[in-house]
């Protein structure tokens, strides 16, 4: 199906009605924000002093995949004798192609699927941890999604805390310039800051729309109305209204997301010696920005260039 492109007026639309706003925080974050860091002070934060911790959410749907890498079944001991008792079908004996190291390796958190590559290494492993064998405790796919996004039995499909992604992102703060990006996954954000909630896009392509600025209006015009808003969000009314102060956040942050210039990160349907690199390297077109592959992409550059410290795919 055809992902609709988010706009910077969808955005802001979408950040002013859920609470949204990207806002901006972090630890080594570059200057990016000025007024954005003011708004930050006057939000409740968490009692905690995280470290400078950075996070990638990946989803991946269905079981198979799972299977295959993070939580494998031994074949001697699932196999199609006792499915019946097991209630698991690994299906190894379908593969087209195995792993030269074969489908059932061992490594430091224990045994892993083959597929999972060199991430077995003591090297990648040393720095990972993986928790196995929640109990999901669901009737439906949707209430198990909601389980596993946030940690904790949904009331019916009805979510009953936020995801994760937001929760770390309020740990970590609001400095970074997006806290918190979500690539095509769902992000859940009801109770926390709205620095937290998460710029939802289904391509990269998206994210640059978001962005990018389209119709500029004259630096001195500009100024004046975003004095206005400021005085506006000053008076007794706007800051007694929960939704014009997060309408408020929203608005500046994503005039200092316009402001930052950092899209050139994130456009690999360039014609740019950077973005091919970055596209040959992950393994992508020009054409194919909504692939896993673009989004594992846009996931690194927003890491390494201190835009955000939680991504989800």
């Amino acid at each position: 199906m055809p992902f609709k492109t988010l706009n910077r007026r969808d955005f802001l639309k979408r950040s002013m009605a859920s609470g949204a706003g990207v806002f901006g925080l972090g630890l080594t974050a570059k200057p990016f924000l000025s007024s954005s860091l003011s708004r930050a002070s006057q939000l409740p934060t968490p009692d905690v002093t995280p470290k400078s911790y950075h996070f990638v959410f990946y989803n991946f749907a269905g079981a198979w995949d799972t299977l295959l890498s993070l939580d494998p079944r031994d074949p001697t001991l699932f196999d199609e004798s006792n499915m019946g008792e097991t209630g698991i079908q690994p299906g190894y004996q379908f593969l087209e192609t195995t792993p030269k190291h074969g489908i059932y390796v061992d490594s430091d958190l224990g045994p892993l699927g083959g597929f999972v590559g060199d991430l077995r290494l003591s090297k990648y492993t040393q720095r990972m941890c993986l928790i196995r064998g929640i109990n999901m405790e669901t009737l439906s796919h949707t209430a198990g999604a909601l389980r596993f996004m946030t940690g904790r039995m949904p009331e019916g499909v009805v979510p009953s805390r936020d995801s994760t992604d937001v929760v770390m992102a309020t740990l970590l703060g609001g400095n970074d310039l997006v806290p918190n990006i979500n690539l095509g996954s769902t992000s859940i954000n009801t109770r926390h800051p709205s620095y937290a909630s998460a710029l939802n896009a289904n391509s990269t392509s998206a994210v640059v729309a978001a962005m990018t600025r389209k119709n500029k209006l004259d630096p001195a015009l500009e100024a004046q109305i975003a004095a206005l808003h400021d005085q506006q969000n000053g008076c007794a009314h706007s800051a007694a209204s929960v939704y014009l102060s997060r309408a408020h956040g929203a608005r500046t942050t994503v005039r200092d997301i316009l402001n930052s210039d950092v899209t050139t990160y994130f456009d690999f349907g360039a014609q740019s010696d950077f973005a091919a690199a970055i596209r040959g390297h992950y393994g992508f077109s020009a054409n194919e920005l909504s692939g896993v592959e673009a989004r594992t992409a846009l996931a690194e550059q927003a890491l390494v260039n201190n835009i955000s410290r939680c991504i989800s795919i």
